[in-house]
């Protein structure tokens, strides 16, 4: 093969293995949480909120910034949208643990720890009342 062919397989490569590691990244943080959560609709959510993130991110870095697909952009990318992923299913799993906090308000409150807080919480305003 030619020098001049070389660049252009070595960006075609990095290229094919950033969408591979993002690919692999992606599947497995929702398989994981969709064992976790068992709700498969939110996991798509969070997959399509993480992508969306993923490709501003690349819009911005590579589209306006104009930064060339290096190795170290390649991994930087693939990092950040793996932290971006843990994030958002973070939330999501903050959510699917959520639990109305009164009928027909619309709030919700965390349901680990947060009703043991409010029945003592309750408990020490009615005593202050009397």
């Amino acid at each position: 093969t030619s020098a001049l062919w070389l660049p252009m397989a070595a960006t075609s490569e990095l290229v094919s293995g950033t969408a591979w590691a993002m690919a692999a990244t992606a599947l497995v943080g929702i398989f994981v949480e969709a064992c976790l959560l068992a709700d498969f609709v939110l996991c798509l959510f969070v997959l399509l909120s993480a992508c969306s993130a993923a490709v501003c991110q690349a819009a911005v870095v590579f589209g306006i910034l104009r930064w060339p697909l290096g190795p170290v952009e390649s991994v930087g990318l693939v990092g950040s949208f793996a932290q971006g992923l843990a994030m958002h299913l973070r939330v999501a799993h903050a959510y699917a643990a959520s639990s109305p906090a009164e009928p027909g308000s619309g709030a919700t409150t965390l349901s680990a720890g947060t009703e043991e807080a409010a029945k003592e919480e309750g408990g020490a305003e009615r005593s202050e009342e009397h």
